[in-house]
């Protein structure tokens, strides 16, 4: 292989990667982790489902490769830069590498791993083409992340953990809903039924609103008679807040039909924000300054990353079939 060619496959996966939503899984591993008592390191709490997150990844781009080659050609696959097969030994590589982690940790994690595993499938394979169901599977997936953070530690309550897991369930079923409003047309196209397809943008927006109001309240109630870290968890949060505000009212104000691009930028500042709500999670286990030293370069390091490669990877060229083939 020629170095040119090895340059574009590297840059082809790499784009696979999305390495501006990498930090997420990790940290919310990380934050089921510290909120207990680590018995088995932090290490697999991050990178379980890290690895799961890269292979879900290779295996959604695999299996939306035909609606990706009529809405997105400039994508690795149907671009040509990455071979179908490549992708789809790329995914099976990850979940075994996911496995192999859990288990050699401890035996436990494999109860949490098989509900990641079955999810990703299910969401990538079945239920993401199917409306709302497809956003609400898509959640549990981060609740499930969180859950096998917490089995590598011991002493977090039962209700402390209900409470976090429902809020990384509702708030990540509210992002990729949003997320989901900037690929209308394509998967109108292609045959995708999501619910921003179904209903409309102003209807996906009032239900990811509601979804994301009842993150929010989750997360009120997950620190309910915490004392030690509650400042900082209380500034995160609201911080937190003010962005996804802030990114709702990007949908809610933009022209009908919304624009891909404005959908997109309301998703790029739920990437920077959701990195502050797990954040906060983490701070209640590991104080404000650790968090801190990992919050600050992990923001700007996903912030210029979308900068740079987000935009390319999910707004299809103007010469683009889809065009064409959208009303």
């Amino acid at each position: 292989m020629s170095s040119e060619r090895f340059a574009t496959v590297l840059r082809a996966h790499v784009e696979t990667w999305r390495p501006y939503t990498l930090a997420f899984p990790g940290l919310v591993g990380l934050g089921g982790a510290v909120i207990g008592e680590p018995r088995h390191g932090v290490a697999t709490a991050v990178s379980g489902p890290l690895l799961a997150w890269l292979g879900a990844h290779y295996l959604g781009d695999y299996l939306d490769r035909h609606l990706d080659a009529l809405a997105k050609p400039q994508r690795p696959i149907p671009s040509g830069r990455l071979a179908p097969r490549a992708a789809l030994v790329s995914a099976v590589a990850c979940f075994v590498g996911f496995w192999l982690v859990s288990l050699l940790t401890a035996l436990p994690l494999a109860w949490p791993a098989a509900g990641i595993t079955l999810g990703v499938v299910l969401y990538s394979g079945a239920f993401k083409a199917r409306g709302l169901a497809g956003n609400l599977v898509r959640g549990l997936l981060t609740a499930m992340a969180f859950v096998y953070g917490t089995m590598t530690s011991a002493g977090a309550t039962t209700w402390q953990i209900i409470f976090f897991a429902a809020m990384f369930w509702a708030h990540d079923a509210a992002t990729n809903l949003i997320g989901a409003l900037r690929d209308v047309d394509g998967d109108r196209a292609g045959g995708y039924d999501t619910f921003p397809v179904r209903r409309g943008a102003s209807a996906a927006l009032q239900v990811a609103a509601c979804l994301y109001g009842f993150a929010i309240i989750a997360a009120i109630a997950a620190a309910i008679g915490t004392r030690e870290g509650l400042s900082t968890y209380a500034l995160l949060v609201g911080a937190a807040c003010c962005l996804g505000v802030h990114a709702l009212d990007i949908i809610r104000f933009a022209p009908r039909p919304l624009p891909a691009p404005t959908a997109l930028r309301s998703h790029e500042v739920f990437v920077i924000e959701r990195i502050l709500i797990t954040a906060a999670t983490i701070s209640l286990g590991l104080g404000p300054w650790i968090t801190a030293a990992l919050l600050t370069p992990i923001v700007i390091v996903s912030f210029l990353l979308q900068k740079l490669l987000r935009r390319h990877h999910e707004i299809s060229p103007p010469d683009s079939s889809i065009s064409a083939a959208a009303p």
